[in-house]
């Protein structure tokens, strides 16, 4: 109890100190009103998303690079403090250069050439790239006026070093519409290019303008964000996630055996509510991952028109549009009861129809609908969160349960669930207002299932049973369950192939013995497979059908039902192939297996020597999605999901299917270890915890990463040290399903939506279940751990989930609020 108090204490108080610190002085806004005046100011550049700035040479010294932009409409605010660019930097003279990672500015100011006013940068100044350059009034000048008409600048910059400078833009087509919102027009009078097909740039960035509203710490932004009263309101649910990760770390089994599986279930769920919790209260309404369409969606299914307007005005006063992937824009007291102009095009374009989407989560929805209807805009995205949350609380404390050993005759391993709070993600999307919530917690239970098959052939049929049920559930979440039928179904192949050959003999009146068991494990499995249709609905049939027709014609004719029943069939007859070898093996057992493997040494080894490895050598990106690139403002290295110059547009072409697999999987292979990692397969898993433009420390995927690498290497050398080939053979099966699935999910990204559109929140399923079989290479040091020094294991099982919270929310809170 004394660790729950201290460590939970301390977490508590970092959060205290980072929420009472003040919001900033100044407002922020945007300058996409602003834009170059020449087309040929972009030429090439806009292929890689950049206006170049024209370079001329100096005499003596370095060079000079300008450029002129235009206001479309008066900079809003009163005293204007800086503007801010966002820079691309490359070697040589062309705009679509090999990328340095930083230059130096020998010099860098802005003009009003018909006001006379001078911004300026500083001298001698360092600029990495992609990140913000600030242009300060200075200091002696005191805050400048905004004019009330549009001002011309000129944006020069020098520097010693033989480069291309580019400033990052929003591209788009050129335009004179008028752009109509909400609460009435802006009128955006873009000059018309002679060409059509040249496109025209906003550059990235923002305007600050010094605030007059008083000073409000973040806890009391964070109140106003959800139309609360005052900071205490946020100090009081940061103090209850507080609590509950205390009595998380309090049920922590230490020591205590008979009641380890049960321990561990609660430990787990209420350490990861409490983690949950914090990114609930702090993250702004509509910033979870896709939570506008899913929240217009939800009121728009049932047919709530107050509430879509209520939700709607609630968009106009915690400045989502300007928020919304531009990490450079901050939510500072200035804006309290200040709505930003724009919110969405539409309500009605946010439908995902959720019946079709997501069978499982409109059941949920509909029956906690008596709870959300009728309540204030913001109360309804809360507890809409709230729900979300339980649901994948409610998964993961299963999982822990079930891999602590927590069913009837599996054996205690209390500590096998811990990894599941290692990836600092999960809490976040855990939150968020979708379906994936609810699939997080299906697939913690499906990837603790497959450990524990892994770990142990024998498992009783209650594991495979719970197995066939989740993933029954979760193929009724999301369509994007069905590549994980590759894994699922290789782990099951592997089991039947992966007989024990040390199996205990048949006890008094078991003439089948263990086998018995396997061929009840397949009966359990596909009751659970058929008992998970219990919560269809007849549009999520019909969605499933066209994709089963689309995909094997003739096969959805079947309708669901016959699928699940043709599955079941297939199971049944395993079953069946089951029992009447364990019949035969109780006759007639045998065999010594070998005393070494020589082979899972070479395979450990090798997973050691592509961790270093990938120091020396990063795959290429990810291929990007493409329709997602003109729509980004900003993403960090956001270079990665734009084209390099030796292809063409992204925007207008597919990559070949096998390229982009082949891509996939180089990614995948290629981030593990103290790397960076691929930006769509590897970080936007293990790091996002905004909507794709926040992602916490960079130094948590190189330690994660080699953490669970060096766990499946200590599992390869731990099975080729006692030889057992129905151990070897379930893992290759888990090894090989998670690559087959990765390729299905590749495919299906192209077959489906058209472009590839694969990044980390569609890996969740594959990544946990492989995660977790990694995770029992340290189970001998676990175990060593749980016998010897509990208490020093206890720690271990917190403090590095807080210690991980601690360096995300920090970005967190950088994010939203700045300071």
């Amino acid at each position: 109890m004394a660790l729950a108090v201290v460590v939970a204490g301390g977490f508590l108080a970092f959060l205290v100190a980072a929420l009472s610190r003040p919001g900033l002085p100044y407002r922020t806004d945007l300058i996409e009103h602003w834009s170059p005046d020449k087309p040929t100011h972009l030429g090439l550049g806009l292929r890689s998303g950049s206006a170049a700035l024209e370079r001329s040479p100096l005499v003596g010294r370095g060079w000079l690079h300008a450029i002129d932009i235009s206001e479309l409409i008066p900079t809003p605010g009163a005293d204007l403090r800086s503007v801010d660019f966002l820079f691309d930097v490359r070697r040589g003279d062309s705009p679509l250069g090999e990328r340095p990672g930083k230059a130096r500015f020998l010099r860098a100011e802005l003009r009003d050439t018909g006001r006379h006013r001078t911004l300026v940068a500083g001298d001698d100044l360092v600029v990495r790239t992609e990140e913000l350059v600030e242009f300060r009034v200075p200091g002696s000048s005191g805050p400048l006026a905004t004019a009330g008409t549009p001002s011309r600048w000129r944006l020069e910059v020098q520097t010693l070093d033989d480069v291309s400078l580019s400033l990052r833009c929003l591209v788009g087509p050129p335009t004179t519409d008028a752009a109509s919102t909400n609460g009435g027009t802006m009128a955006i009078a873009v000059p018309v290019a002679k060409s059509p097909a040249i496109r025209w740039a906003y550059p990235h960035g923002r305007v600050t303008t010094w605030s007059a509203a008083p000073g409000m710490s973040r806890a009391a932004l964070v109140a106003s964000l959800w139309d609360r009263g005052s900071a205490a309101w946020t100090f009081g649910w940061i103090g209850i996630a507080a609590l509950a990760i205390g009595l998380g770390i309090a049920c922590v089994p230490v020591g205590e055996m008979e009641r380890a599986g049960r321990m561990a279930g609660w430990s787990m769920g209420l350490l990861f509510g409490g983690f949950g919790l914090v990114y609930l209260t702090v993250t702004p309404p509509f910033m979870g991952i896709d939570e506008v369409p899913h929240v217009f969606s939800y009121h728009g299914w049932r047919a709530d028109e107050t509430a879509v307007k209520a939700a709607w005005d609630l968009g106009y006063r915690t400045h989502f549009a300007r928020l919304l992937s531009r990490p450079h824009q901050k939510f500072t007291p200035g804006d309290v009861g200040m709505p930003h102009w724009w919110c969405i095009d539409s309500p009605e374009t946010m439908d995902t129809r959720p019946s079709a989407r997501s069978a499982f989560a409109a059941r949920v929805w509909s029956a906690t609908r008596w709870w959300i209807q009728g309540r204030p805009a913001a109360v309804q995205i809360w507890r809409l969160r709230w729900i979300s949350l339980l649901e994948a609380s409610i998964g993961i404390g299963i999982a822990g349960w079930i891999l602590a050993g927590g069913m009837p005759g599996e054996s205690r391993a209390p500590s096998l669930g811990w990894w599941l709070l290692l990836v600092p993600s999960l809490p976040y999307f855990g939150m968020n207002v979708s379906n994936y919530p609810l699939l997080i917690g299906l697939w913690a239970v499906v990837a603790s299932c497959i450990a524990r098959i892994v770990n142990h052939g024998t498992v009783t049929a209650t594991v495979t049973g719970t197995l066939g049920l989740a993933y029954g559930l979760a193929l009724h979440t999301s369509v994007n369950a069905l590549p994980m039928a590759a894994l699922v179904g290789m782990v099951m192949a592997g089991w039947f192939l992966g007989r024990e050959t040390s199996a205990p003999p048949p006890a008094p009146g078991d003439g089948m013995g263990a086998g018995g068991s396997r061929a009840m494990g397949w009966i359990w499995f596909g009751g659970g497979w058929v008992a998970s249709r219990l919560v269809t609905t007849p549009d999520f049939d019909a969605r499933m059908a066209a994709l089963f027709a689309a995909g094997i014609p003739g096969i959805g004719r079947l309708g669901m039902w016959g699928v699940w029943l043709a599955v079941l069939g297939i199971v049944g007859i395993v079953a069946g192939i089951e029992a009447a070898l364990a019949m035969r093996r109780a006759v007639r057992r045998g065999g010594t297996p070998p005393k070494r493997w020589m082979g899972l040494k070479v395979a450990s080894m090798a997973v050691v020597l592509c961790l270093a490895a990938n120091v020396w050598v990063e795959p290429p990106p990810t291929p990007s999605m493409h329709e997602a690139v003109p729509l980004w403002d900003f993403a960090p290295h956001q270079h990665e999901l734009l084209p390099p110059a030796a292809l063409p547009q992204m925007a207008e072409h597919n990559p070949p299917l096998r390229a982009y697999v082949m891509a996939v999987l180089r990614s995948f292979a290629g981030s593990w270890g103290p790397v960076r990692g691929d930006f769509l397969v590897s970080r936007l898993f293990w790091l996002e915890n905004g909507y794709l433009d926040s992602l916490a420390p960079v130094w948590e995927l190189g330690l994660l990463t080699t953490f669970f690498a060096l766990g499946l290497a200590l599992l390869s050398w731990r099975i080729s040290e006692r030889p057992n080939r129905a151990r070897c053979l379930r893992l290759v099966a888990v090894v090989a399903g998670t690559f087959a699935t990765l390729v299905a999910l590749a495919v299906a990204t192209i077959a489906t939506v058209g472009t590839p559109t694969l990044h980390g929140r569609y890996l969740i399923g594959v990544y946990l279940a492989f995660l977790g079989v990694c995770f029992l290479g340290w189970k001998g040091l676990l175990v060593t751990f749980q016998e010897r020094r509990p208490l020093l294991l206890a720690l271990g099982f917190v403090l590095p989930p807080i210690v991980l919270h601690i360096g995300s929310l920090t970005v967190v809170f950088q994010r939203y609020f700045g300071g």
